[in-house]
């Protein structure tokens, strides 16, 4: 009788303890340069993880030598990232930038990215003076007709 009473008791301790445990959400993906054809060492990646529009979960890493990244939000609690949620990674290194997305799937989500330059062209005194010059020029133009 003490057997079967421990058994149970051992049993239900198990079956208690179930809930306590935690599944985790894989976020993974590779980091490439523009043309796709090599990856991107050491670039910032910024994770946000939202249940609809709410961000739930948000975390930065930053990618590996093979320019893969890696990072596990718990399914519960305050940072988290469960099954059907919305996945936002974004990537920066050098000035580059890349923003990609995907819904986590049993437990995980693959998210690439391939860094893009964001150049803002800047004009030289030279290109500033005559675009300067020719805006004044076509204001007096279009006022003499």
């Amino acid at each position: 009788m003490k057997k079967i009473l421990c058994l149970i008791i051992l049993g239900l301790m198990a079956i208690s303890m179930v809930g306590v445990v935690s599944a985790y959400t894989v976020v993974a993906g590779t980091v490439y340069n523009k043309g796709y054809n090599g990856v991107v060492e050491g670039a910032n990646i910024n994770i946000k993880c939202y249940d609809g529009e709410k961000l739930v979960g948000e975390n930065n890493t930053i990618s590996g030598a093979n320019g893969i990244y890696v990072f596990q939000f718990l399914e519960r609690g305050t940072n988290k990232c469960a099954n059907g949620n919305n996945v936002v990674v974004t990537a920066e290194k050098d000035g580059s930038y890349a923003s990609n997305f995907g819904e986590v799937v049993d437990y995980g989500v693959e998210v690439k990215l391939a860094l893009i330059d964001v150049v803002i062209p800047e004009f030289g005194i030279f290109m500033g003076i005559f675009t300067l010059m020719a805006g004044v020029g076509v204001f007096f133009f279009i006022k003499k007709q």
